[in-house]
């Protein structure tokens, strides 16, 4: 069991310390002088990392890496997404929104002109410097590789059932500033969204959604991790405004219906923003924009740090397998 954190200078490995509720030792760093947006695990402990320079770089052992731009025309990466049932295929989401895909686990990537060719696309934009709408988050179905989900802020949840060749608006009933999605084996059908007015739950493959956030004292939502065990069970970084304000961490135990901030062990998470969350079996963590990492063991009864003096996190990564 191991995290990978990208933050504003590089990637870092940790894996659990010795004792309950120890920091976090570092296995390996890399990268060191690339703010890293964005990361995705590959087959034979492949490790991904995307960076806001439109660079794309690879590694087996978190020490030695190799790094790929061909094709790649936009210089700021946000979002990876690989289905470990075709492992040469990749999908980068990109400021200013757009899609790349790469069929040969990176090496080469040729834009999907398609998927700005929406009726929305020509409106999208983002309300703060530099004012560009953003791919926060491409998901991938998890039993159907063809099938893709795009969080794009703003301008909603954009799907594709053909890899990409074609695409369609599925935000019905959604906010349009979407920061992050999740998705689970266990009800394949099912959709969480992260959004600028709370969080949203979809029982059609994002067709159509309802509200899930009942319970939430702030509805600006930045990030969502599911519990991999079960469906029903997943967490949120709130905030008070889209810039932080204050942040919160709530849970769910009933698919989105109600949830409870939890924040026992946490310090006040006054002007910080939540940017990133992950899962493993049993483990819930996640990261700030001032370098703060939290884990949690017991479905956020209680938090301990995961690692501190980190530089700005922007990625979490669970790795279930060494890596």
């Amino acid at each position: 069991m191991r995290i990978a954190v990208g933050t504003d200078r590089g990637v870092m490995v940790l894996k659990p310390g010795e004792a309950p509720g120890a920091p976090w030792t570092m296995v390996t760093y890399g990268l060191s002088t690339r703010r890293i947006q964005a990361l995705a695990q590959g087959p034979e402990d492949a490790l991904f990392a995307a960076s806001d320079q439109g660079l794309i770089s690879r590694t087996q052992d978190g020490e030695n890496w190799k790094t790929f731009a061909e094709g790649l025309a936009s210089s700021n990466i946000h979002s990876l997404s690989l289905h470990p049932a075709e492992p040469e295929l990749l999908y980068a989401g990109m400021q200013p929104a757009a899609v790349f895909r790469s069929s040969d686990g990176a090496a080469r990537w040729e834009r999907l002109a398609s998927f700005n060719s929406v009726p929305s696309a020509g409106n999208w934009s983002y309300p703060i410097p530099p004012y560009r709408a953003t791919i926060k988050a491409i998901r991938q179905h998890p039993q159907h590789p063809r099938a893709l989900l795009a969080a794009v802020a703003m301008g909603g949840v954009i799907a594709s059932l053909d890899g990409g060749l074609t695409w369609a608006e599925r935000h019905q009933g959604l906010s349009r500033e979407v920061n992050d999605l999740a998705l689970h084996a266990a009800r394949p059908a099912r959709v969480y969204a992260a959004t600028g007015g709370g969080v949203f739950r979809s029982e059609d493959l994002a067709a159509t959604w309802q509200e899930a956030h009942q319970g939430l004292p702030y509805l600006f939502t930045q990030a969502l991790a599911l519990d991999p065990e079960d469906p029903e069970k997943l967490m949120a970084g709130i905030s008070q405004q889209r810039e932080g304000g204050a942040s919160l961490v709530a849970r769910s135990q009933d698919g989105g219906r109600t949830w409870q901030v939890t924040a026992n062990g946490l310090p006040s998470l006054q002007g910080q923003c939540l940017t990133a969350m992950t899962s493993l079996p049993g483990v819930f963590a996640f990261g700030t924009d001032t370098g703060a990492l939290y884990v949690t063991r017991d479905f956020g009864e209680s938090w301990w740090p995961l690692r501190q003096g980190c530089p700005p996190v922007r990625a979490l990564l669970g790795l279930p397998a060494k890596s």
